[in-house]
């Protein structure tokens, strides 16, 4: 059995939300962890401290100085 334009369609559709939807929460997380080392970095926490709570390297929390 072969699949129809439309079903074909549907199942582009949802690969593109799904793929969108998961970028968004990526992009999200990605800025939680940032705004959590900003805030650490303003309470004096040290980088290697940051880096283990955020997963961030440490260029990325330097760049937020």
């Amino acid at each position: 059995e072969y699949m129809t334009y439309e079903m074909d369609q549907k199942i582009i559709h949802n690969t593109e939300l799904y793929g969108a939807k998961k970028e968004g929460l990526e992009q999200g997380e990605r800025q939680e962890k940032l705004s959590i080392a900003r805030m650490m970095l303003k309470a004096g926490e040290d980088i290697e401290k940051i880096m283990l709570y955020t997963s961030l390297t440490k260029e990325e929390i330097e760049l937020l100085k």
